[in-house]
């Protein structure tokens, strides 16, 4: 809309007679919500500068508007991406690809699903047995929920369902919570077994870490630690609704971890704190923080991020590395960095391959793309210390 209004001014000399937010409301009532011009005059109260605006806005153009301008520029004023975030992946991606992936982040409503997790903790019946209680149940309700093909405690419910799961027993006992494949993916890779001793290095809202506690059956040993105090108080409630034990929060600098000297961890998660440049279609407003300064202020907390997790895990420790990000630096050149530190662990054969460096494969890595598998665009890497 500001492209619009940009091109639609550039013959008037009207901008101090109109504000910027009235002109986006006008706009957006003649172009996306299609209303007429008397319309919108009716309610905006008529003048002549308005008038001259609403003229000149119903001749404009796209063909004329975007003519001679690159693939990259018309992609970015089309589906209101920054160009930044296109010349950013066109060194790791074709264009074509970076434009699928950004029309399904753009567009809620071509999205046929959504995805659950069935929390098992909440019950004392087998997780099997429980998801068949949950589909007959919501079935006879009419809402149709899918088995994922890779993950059993994961479901699908078409969108149009998600006001009957919101109301739903289910989803009241904390039984059935909203979580993108992706998130419990990472979760999942961390594969927690009786005994663990866990560290959830950036834990807040606490999704992943009650994930971890159910694979384990409340028999690990969880610290779920994060920068951010009031989404750790969200935290403590969340785990006493989801049946979590184990647990123990600790809201400081997973950079300086204040722990006891001495002090190491089986198994560290690291979801770090990045660009979120693969999740647009939940958090839109993303979009218009992509800049060079975003994506060095977010890598330079990851590089500390990844030290401080290394040091912390034991010999022979798992750690996962993960972030919600397109952007090969906040991915592969991370990984590529301590690649002498750690060993390389297979990732589940869904994954994607990650980006080259080099024009070579980086082992132990992997992605997850919107267009390609219905989830958060997610870098992933699985990894054992040496």
């Amino acid at each position: 809309m500001n492209f619009v209004i940009k091109k639609t001014f550039r013959s008037l000399d009207i901008t101090k007679q109109l504000r910027m937010e009235l002109l986006l409301f006008v706009t957006y009532r003649y172009m996306i919500e299609g209303a007429n011009v008397q319309d919108i005059e009716l309610e905006m109260g008529k003048s002549e500068e308005l008038s001259l605006f609403l003229e000149r806005l119903r001749d404009f153009s796209w063909k004329i508007a975007l003519k001679g301008k690159d693939q990259v520029e018309v992609l970015s004023i089309e589906e209101a991406i920054p160009s930044f975030f296109i010349k950013r992946l066109l060194s790791v991606m074709k264009f074509e690809f970076i434009e699928k992936n950004i029309k399904f982040m753009n567009h809620y409503s071509s999205h046929k699903y959504i995805s659950l997790r069935v929390n098992s903790l909440t019950s004392s019946k087998s997780l099997e047995s429980l998801v068949n209680i949950i589909r007959r149940d919501l079935k006879q309700k009419g809402i149709i929920l899918q088995k994922d093909k890779n993950i059993p405690y994961i479901l699908h419910v078409p969108i149009a369902d998600k006001k009957g799961i919101v109301t739903s027993k289910w989803y009241e006992n904390s039984t059935l919570i909203f979580q993108d494949k992706a998130s419990a993916t990472i979760a999942q890779l961390l594969n927690p077994v009786k005994g663990d001793f866990i560290c959830d290095l950036c834990a807040a809202p606490g999704i992943k870490s009650s994930l971890i506690m159910q694979l384990s059956n409340n028999q690990s040993r969880i610290l779920c630690n994060d920068f951010n105090r009031s989404r750790l108080q969200f935290t403590k409630g969340f785990f006493i609704n989801m049946k979590v034990m184990n647990t123990f929060l600790l809201n400081s600098d997973g950079i300086k971890l204040p722990v006891k000297l001495g002090i190491k961890f089986d198994k560290i998660l690291i979801d770090a704190p990045c660009t979120g440049s693969g999740t647009f279609l939940s958090n839109p407003e993303l979009k218009w923080r992509q800049n060079y300064k975003f994506l060095n202020q977010n890598v330079t907390i990851q590089k500390k991020l990844i030290q401080s997790g290394l040091n912390l895990l034991k010999s022979g420790g798992i750690l996962v590395y993960s972030t919600c990000s397109l952007y090969p630096e906040e991915g592969e050149y991370q990984i590529n960095e301590i690649f002498d530190q750690i060993l390389p662990l297979d990732l589940p054969k869904y994954f994607s391959p990650s980006y080259k460096i080099n024009d070579k494969a980086l082992k132990g890595t992997g992605r997850l793309f919107p267009s390609i598998h219905n989830t958060q665009g997610f870098f992933v890497s699985r990894l054992k210390k040496k």
